[in-house]
């Protein structure tokens, strides 16, 4: 008998995990709100013991996987900017962003976008070839497992704006910590950002990302 009631309870805790897990008794969202599908880096996996930001990482070949179930199921892509333009959402829409600037978002995720006819939103840190700017929030130091990958070009990133794949959004010039900062940083963080990629890419920044 004491047997029974331990498996009876190892379903139950079981039934409990997946419900957690899959929220299967919540309602479905309907297709008519679009999703935002939020990314940093299209690349291999480092070795564990080496990373403590594959979290990050989207093995292309993933990446690849979920752009054909997108395009298999009929979703279609927008920029955020095309998005919000819209005065009618279609349905199953969804808008693809990447963060920070990665060049395996140029090297691995660009050509596949290309390939699935996928558009996405970049968003730019402007000072991204500086070797501090990103930070270990745990340790609160400068990561150098995130500082030492490289980042995109500005010729890439023209390249990419050129297709009508890519728009470029911001994501601040230095990746600080807005709330520490003071009222004058935070307005140096967000808008002097949008003016320098107006500068650099001759192109509108409608979208900021934080």
């Amino acid at each position: 008998m004491n047997y029974i009631y331990f498996m009876l309870g190892i379903v139950f805790l079981a039934f409990v995990i997946f419900s957690f897990r899959f929220s299967w008794w919540r309602k479905d969202i309907s297709y008519s709100y679009p999703r935002v599908l939020m990314y940093h880096m299209v690349s291999e996996h480092l070795e564990k013991d080496k990373s403590k930001f594959n979290r990050l990482r989207v093995k292309p070949e993933e990446f690849e996987k979920q752009l054909k179930w997108l395009k298999d199921n009929n979703w279609t892509s927008f920029t955020l900017s095309e998005l919000a333009s819209l005065k009618e959402i279609p349905l199953k829409s969804v808008v693809i962003t990447f963060d920070d600037g990665y060049e395996d978002n140029f090297k691995n995720a660009y050509p596949l976008l290309k390939k699935y006819g996928f558009k996405a939103t970049i968003y730019i840190v402007l000072n991204r070839f500086n070797q501090d700017w990103a930070t270990d929030k745990d340790l609160n130091q400068a990561s150098s497992e995130l500082n030492s990958e490289k980042m995109l070009s500005n010729e890439q990133i023209k390249e990419m704006l050129y297709s009508g794949l890519i728009e470029i959004g911001s994501h601040t010039m230095t990746h600080d910590n807005l709330p520490t900062l003071d009222k004058e940083q935070k307005i140096d963080e967000i808008r002097n950002s949008k003016l320098e990629i107006e500068k650099k890419f001759n192109r509108k920044c409608n979208s900021f990302c934080y």
